[in-house]
């Protein structure tokens, strides 16, 4: 919820209701068209991107759609606080991340973050091969590396159960039919932000799993 908006609130307001006053006994003017609605976030977490003013909790919308989001985030009367963390079971971490959320880490805990780093030379570095880390996820922003792991990934997974690994060029098309000598020429000249940083082939295996970007 932290991420969400004024505008899109309201957006989505417009749309639901809408939606919901072509159902009968639905009174389109309430909010949301009177769908039970639950908001579920932090707001110490990141505010939107790039439009601070247009969070919820900002008092003072920068236009007319986000005071409309606005006065419909504040008809939220129910809230239900979460007191108990469940994702951190270690005190050590649960004490270090409490810090990292104020700006008060200690130079202890900046040093404890650091041996995280694989190449750290205090880094307890674990076997990749054995459970769970052989089975663990690569979260990554660069299409570069996604490839990469993606690629590597189905190649151990081949030759770990045995299945067949097959290879799926891309066959590019215009409404339904192959390219043209002159769009094939067009197409060869595409950068890769141009084509959208697309494949050339695919490597396919029954049991897969891939990274998305």
């Amino acid at each position: 919820m932290s991420l969400l908006t004024a505008d899109t609130l309201a957006s989505l307001n417009l749309v639901v209701s809408t939606v919901r006053g072509t159902e009968e006994n639905i009174d389109e003017t309430e909010p949301l068209g009177g769908l039970s609605t639950f908001l579920t976030g932090d707001f110490h977490q990141f505010p939107p991107v790039g439009q601070v003013k247009k969070a919820l909790y900002c008092k003072h919308p920068p236009s007319s759609l986000s005071q409309t989001g606005r006065q419909i985030f504040e008809q939220f009367d129910t809230v239900v606080e979460l007191i108990d963390q469940n994702r951190i079971t270690d005190a050590l971490w649960n004490a270090i991340l409490t810090r990292a959320r104020y700006g008060e880490c200690t130079s202890s805990d900046l040093q404890e973050i650091r041996r995280l780093v694989l190449t750290n030379q205090s880094c307890q570095v674990p076997d990749f091969q054995s459970s769970p880390w052989d089975e663990s996820i690569l979260i990554t922003p660069r299409n570069s590396v996604r490839s990469t792991w993606n690629t590597h990934a189905v190649t151990k997974h081949c030759k770990k159960t045995g299945n067949i690994l097959y290879i799926s060029p891309a066959e590019d098309s215009v409404n339904q039919h192959p390219l043209s000598m002159p769009q094939r020429l067009i197409a060869a000249r595409l950068n890769m932000e141009e084509n959208h940083q697309t494949e050339m082939k695919i490597p396919l295996a029954i049991g897969m799993k891939v990274m998305v970007t």
